[in-house]
C-alpha cells in the first residue's frame, strides 16, 4: 500500500513538473511533456527515496553528503553555464570577424 501511495505522489510531481516547466518557449515538440516529466520523477526520487535514506544510514554524515552533493552540483551547472555564455560570445565575434572581413 505504501508503494503504490508513494508511485502516486511521484507520479502526480512529475505532472507538476510538465505544468511548471512544459511552458516555457524553450522546449519545443514533444519534448515540452517529456523533459519536465523527467525532471519531476528525478526530483520526487530524489527528495522521496535518496535522501530519507542517506539520512537512515548515517545521520551526521547524510547530512553532510546531501549538502555536499546539493552544492557540488550547484557549483558544476554554474561553471557549465559560464562555459557556454563563454562560448557563445567566442561563436558570435568569430562570426561577427568573418562578416566584417567578406565586406
Amino acid at each position: 500500500m505504501i508503494v503504490l501511495l508513494t508511485t502516486g505522489v511521484i507520479s502526480l510531481i512529475s505532472l507538476i513538473g510538465v505544468f511548471v516547466f512544459g511552458k516555457s518557449g524553450r522546449i519545443t515538440g514533444t519534448h515540452r511533456f517529456i523533459v519536465p516529466f523527467a525532471i519531476g520523477a528525478f526530483l520526487a526520487v530524489t527528495f522521496f527515496e535518496l535522501i530519507p535514506e542517506t539520512l537512515e544510514g548515517s545521520e551526521l554524515y547524510g547530512s553532510v553528503a546531501i549538502v555536499a552533493g546539493f552544492l557540488f552540483f550547484y557549483f558544476v551547472s554554474n561553471l557549465l553555464i559560464r562555459i557556454t555564455i563563454i562560448m557563445m560570445l567566442m561563436v558570435s565575434m568569430i562570426t561577427a570577424a568573418k562578416q566584417k572581413s567578406v565586406h
